[in-house]
């Protein structure tokens, strides 16, 4: 009896079966969510409170009951309409098997690997494993300012904070959850904060690897590996805890996933890109940048001829992708949606702007090429400048399409949201733009050198970066970031000298950091207090934390533009001082009375 073809014709006749019920099952669901939704709050309540530990769920109150209802309405909508999709596609869903596409994809990963010369996988593993000490020298670096913020506002909080509450752009949700699972499972500390980002970084150096040995061939990939995993700018944000390494490593899924779906008639290459848009857009909505991106490339690639596969199919095929992708967007976005609104997620002051003029993007760019050129000497920034301008001129229209594709999504979001955004929404392009430069790099050389060159620039790259790393007093730290390294050492000596009653002031980077060192000891609520009475000028000494460059002066401006308060127009007096590394601590004291 051939029991293993038995096997592989249930699952033949499984998938099928499993598509064409899923729209009954996704209907059921939706209406038994409408269904709750109809509950009275007295009804909900005793349900919510049966579920508590304690048999009383006292936060929830006509407030929550009402953002309840108005999502679980959200719910069923969406999985209507998710039913309805896979109801009319059905057909098309039935060429996707995940299980077959998985069994294919590691039957060709393990064939792949076994077929790979030693050299080049002995420098991948090297690539991986400079990578991770590169990243490990810097997961214990003092706290940054957002991280801080995200920390204390989100991930420290009960998860269903961090799923619904969108106060900020500073939530960058997914990596929210992905934290909130890292401390759980490891304890409250900055490396297991920092561990989502990192394997996400980890993870981006293989796959840079696979999309540009794919777009060119492996010595292309062994030299844009090696640039990913020791790059400062892409090293720093693999340990920095908020999404925007998740960016990076969704990007890379998302191009190889476009450039199979420009090659393959396969569904599993459109299945990717519709999830990978989803979890993207998840974890920090600037993908959209990423998404518009590969969606102009895939359609000046379907306009210029060189898409393969009948055009009417894959323009079908690529609007299903798109209704996914809002689809599961919508789906994963439902609690922000119903709690905070859209508006939130497209009009915050991260995202929009009054306007974009030529002198201003002008600016803006020479503010992201700043930020890709940090800590790299200056004749390994030319080199690439180099490469990359080499691989424009020489490379095949459908890969040097691709950044005309980029412009054109920068374009768009610029016009739309009236600004380019910060540098680091774009750090998503710089794995692109170190893959082409050693595309560049490398194709003056022979054929049979390049393997060689690929190598010994690899080596020198890898090894260059981890001497600068290890022979460095100090770690370079992005200005976005935020730094104020004292924030321990400053929180230890207010625990010390504070007393009841004392006032306390902080300045931009170091008001976020000294909560987050405040939080660890359980002295969050008294420097809040503290900090509270200050701005309220209630007392008469008040320490005031004053980081490297600034005075005092400028901490009361500081505070009196974001809290409303009229303390620079007060005169005070210096009544002490503590020095603490390259910051100090003012106890300064005010009269009871505010100057006329």
């Amino acid at each position: 009896m051939n029991v293993q073809g038995g096997h592989g014709r249930v699952r033949q006749r499984l998938w099928p079966g499993i598509v064409g019920v899923a729209p009954l099952g996704l209907g059921l669901l939706g209406a038994a969510l409408l269904a709750a939704s109809l509950l009275s709050f007295s009804e909900m309540k005793a349900a919510v409170d049966a579920l508590s530990p304690d048999g009383d769920a006292e936060r929830f109150g006509p407030e929550r009951f009402e953002s309840s209802i108005r999502m679980l309405r959200v719910y069923a909508g969406l999985l209507w309409s998710l039913a309805l999709g896979v109801f009319l596609f059905r057909h098309d869903l039935y060429q996707l098997d995940a299980g077959a596409s998985y069994r294919r994809l590691s039957g060709a990963a393990r064939a792949y690997w076994s077929t790979t010369p030693l050299a080049v996988r002995t420098f991948l593993v090297a690539s991986l494993a400079i990578g991770l000490t590169l990243r490990l020298l810097g997961i214990q670096q003092p706290i940054r300012s957002d991280e801080a913020w995200t920390y204390l506002s989100y991930v420290s909080r009960p998860l269903m904070v961090g799923l619904s509450e969108y106060s900020s752009p500073n939530n960058h949700i997914l990596h929210t959850v992905l934290a909130h699972i890292s401390l759980s499972a490891f304890g409250d500390s900055e490396a297991a904060l920092r561990l989502p980002a990192l394997l996400a970084g980890l993870c981006a150096i293989p796959l840079a690897y696979l999309l540009f040995q794919q777009w060119a061939n492996p010595n292309v990939g062994m030299l844009t590996c090696a640039g990913v995993a020791a790059w400062p700018m892409l090293v720093d944000y693999s340990v920095n805890a908020r999404g925007y390494s998740l960016i990076v490593l969704f990007t890379l899924g998302l191009t190889l996933a476009a450039d199979r779906m420009r090659r393959s008639p396969s569904a599993a290459p459109f299945a990717a890109f519709a999830g990978i848009s989803a979890l993207g857009l998840y974890a920090v909505p600037s993908f959209s940048l990423s998404i518009l991106s590969c969606g102009i490339w895939l359609l000046i690639l379907l306009l210029s001829g060189r898409m393969n596969g009948a055009t009417p199919r894959f323009l079908r095929r690529l609007t299903i992708t798109a209704a996914a992708a809002l689809v599961l967007t919508s789906l994963l976005y439902a609690p922000v949606l119903t709690q905070s609104g859209i508006a939130i997620l497209i009009g915050n002051d991260v995202v929009s702007g009054e306007g974009v003029t030529l002198p201003g993007a002008l600016a803006q760019l020479e503010f992201i090429r700043q930020d890709w050129l940090q800590g790299i000497p200056v004749a390994v920034g030319l080199v690439a400048a180099a490469g990359f301008i080499v691989f424009l001129v020489r490379a095949p229209g459908r890969c040097s399409t691709f950044w005309l594709a980029l412009v054109a999504a920068g374009t768009i979001v610029a016009i739309l949201q009236g600004t380019l955004g910060p540098p680091r929404v774009w750090i998503f392009a710089l794995p692109l733009f170190l893959g082409c430069a050693a595309w560049g790099i490398l194709s003056p050389f022979p054929a049979r050198w390049q393997l060689a060159a690929a190598l010994s620039l690899g080596a020198m790259l890898l090894v260059g970066s981890l001497i600068l790393h290890l022979v460095s007093p100090t770690r370079t730290l992005y200005r976005e970031f935020g730094a104020f390294e004292e924030a321990e050492a400053v929180v230890k000596i207010l625990a010390e000298c504070m007393r009841p009653g004392d006032g306390l002031l902080t300045d931009f980077p170091a008001n976020r950091t000294v909560n987050y060192q405040a939080n660890k000891i359980g002295l969050l609520r008294a420097i809040s207090d503290a900090r509270r009475a200050a701005q309220e000028g209630a007392p008469s000494r008040i320490f005031v934390v004053v980081p490297t460059g600034k005075d005092v002066a400028q901490v009361l401006a500081f505070n009196d533009q974001v809290f409303g308060s009229d303390l620079q127009h007060r005169t005070y007096r210096a009544t002490d001082q503590i020095v603490v590394g390259s910051a100090r601590i003012e106890i300064v004291g005010f009269p009871q009375n505010p100057a006329p």
